[in-house]
């Protein structure tokens, strides 16, 4: 894993391209290749969003806004959680952290005459429209507010 890190440093990758490569480096997984952690959920991941690389003191990684889902079926209000995925520096410890998020980008409940029929059709674009929105979203537009989550990743301290 330091490997991997030195190699993207040295390469001039930027700093999510980096994220990407360590992960794909390093033995944090499933063979399935899910991180750990993410196994706990019975889901498939639906979105993605406001993807940003954080590096700290301690860690670095990845922070998203994710929706798990075992079905096909539009956002709520209260679907979405904030995640960080990421490696200490010296990449011997997986470090993760999940914060559910409670928006009002999405309604609470689908009107009675929601048109099942069609919104599977059109699926992948509402997904995609979705993470638009949110990618487009203040920080504020989430309760808590990122800036919070942020701060607690921060915070991260390792022995």
């Amino acid at each position: 894993i330091v490997t991997t890190r030195l190699a993207g440093r040295a390469a001039g990758l930027p700093p999510e391209d980096r994220a990407t490569l360590l992960f794909c480096g390093a033995t944090k997984s499933l063979a399935s290749g899910l991180p750990i952690a993410m196994a706990l959920f019975p889901a498939a991941q639906v979105l993605r969003a406001k993807i940003e690389y954080v590096e700290t003191d301690a860690v670095a990684g990845v922070r998203y806004i994710t929706m798990y889902s075992q079905a096909a079926e539009p956002l709520t209000s209260r679907d979405l959680m904030v995640t960080f995925q990421g490696l200490s520096l010296d990449g011997t410890t997986y470090v993760m952290a999940l914060m559910p998020l409670e928006t009002t980008l999405f309604g609470d409940e689908l009107p009675e005459d929601f048109d099942w029929d069609e919104f599977i059709e059109g699926l992948n674009d509402y997904i995609n429209e979705s993470a638009q929105l949110i990618d487009e979203a203040p920080a504020e537009a989430f309760s808590p507010a990122l800036g919070l989550f942020d701060a607690l990743v921060q915070s991260i301290s390792l022995p």
